[in-house]
C-alpha cells in the first residue's frame, strides 16, 4: 500500500512538472520575437547570435534545462531554460521562472552553456 502511494506521488509530481514545462514553453514561444527585438543593437554576438537577421529564423527547440531548488527535502522545479536555435543550431537559452501562478521571463543568454549542450 505504501509503495502504491509513493509511486502515485511520483507520477503526480512528474505530471505536474510536465504541465509546468509545457506552460513555460508556450510562453517562451509566444514571447521569443518580442524578447529578441529588445536586444541592444550591436550586442547580438554577446547573446550568441551572428546577426539580427537570424532572429527571423529563431525558434524554441525541444531541448530544455530544468533547474530546481530544494526546500525541506522537497524538490521544487521552478525554472526552465529553453534552447533558442537558428536553423537547428543552438544560439542562446531563454529562461522562465514561476512566480505565484505566472511564468516570468528572467533572461536570455548563456551562449557558452548552449554550445556545451550542442
Amino acid at each position: 500500500m505504501l509503495l502504491m502511494l509513493v509511486l502515485g506521488s511520483i507520477h503526480n509530481m512528474q505530471a505536474q512538472m510536465f504541465s509546468d514545462m509545457k506552460e513555460a514553453k508556450s510562453m517562451a514561444i509566444s514571447e521569443l520575437q518580442t524578447i529578441l527585438s529588445k536586444m541592444p543593437h550591436g550586442e547580438e554576438q554577446a547573446y550568441g547570435f551572428n546577426s539580427r537577421e537570424e532572429f527571423a529564423n529563431a525558434i524554441i527547440a525541444d531541448q530544455v534545462v530544468i533547474e530546481s531548488i530544494g526546500h525541506d527535502s522537497i524538490i521544487n522545479f521552478n525554472r526552465y531554460r529553453f534552447v533558442v536555435s537558428v536553423n537547428g543550431k543552438p544560439r542562446a537559452l531563454l529562461s522562465y521562472r514561476k512566480e505565484w501562478e505566472s511564468w516570468i521571463n528572467c533572461g536570455i543568454g548563456a551562449a557558452n552553456l548552449v554550445r556545451e549542450i550542442n
